[in-house]
């Protein structure tokens, strides 16, 4: 069954239709919580936190982004220089899956993404996966990454040019063994 929800997420993914990916893979994440063990990141405590201020960082119960609502998120706002925001955590090498999706939220009112932003996971200091620059507010990418014997852990977003409104945010990203 788990197999039939992935390769659906897949194929809207393929399709782009990412808000339709995001809401199979968040019934499949309630499945995997009664069979597996699931942890938030949101429920943990970060070893290490890079912003550029400290309210850039933000860990939020619930966000609703196209009609989809994410429990456990966390927000990230890069910084005008070309660093990365990122969180890091460190652990014990028994996970065997992250996943979440990413996006931007929507601010109120007209405004315009001052550039595209790129979210990336590190394992052990090893980028393992980016996302496709994501160029609208809104618009989902998923994660579903191996992590056995993983120690550390990153998830970082950057912007390729302006952080102009650039409120991204990690949604439901969470550990699975």
């Amino acid at each position: 069954m788990e197999a039939s929800y992935s390769e659906a997420i897949k194929a809207y993914t393929r399709v782009g239709d990412d808000a339709k990916a995001a809401s199979i893979e968040k019934t499949l994440a309630s499945f995997q919580e009664s069979a597996y063990t699931v942890v938030y990141l949101h429920d943990l405590d970060p070893a290490k936190v890079a912003v550029q201020y400290k309210e850039h960082f933000d860990k939020r119960k619930d966000v609703q982004i196209d009609e989809v609502e994410f429990p456990k998120s966390i927000g990230l706002h890069p910084p005008g220089n070309a660093d990365p925001a990122s969180v890091s955590f460190q652990l014990d090498g028994s996970w065997v899956r992250f996943k979440s999706s990413v996006g931007i939220m929507s601010p109120n009112g007209n405004h315009k993404l001052g550039s595209p932003l790129v979210f990336d996971v590190v394992c052990d200091g090893k980028v393992v996966w980016s996302s496709k620059p994501v160029k609208d507010f809104e618009q989902l990418q998923s994660v579903d990454i191996p992590i056995q014997k993983v120690q550390s852990l990153s998830i970082h977003v950057r912007h390729t040019g302006s952080d102009h409104y650039a409120h991204a945010v990690w949604l439901s990203p969470r550990l699975i063994r």
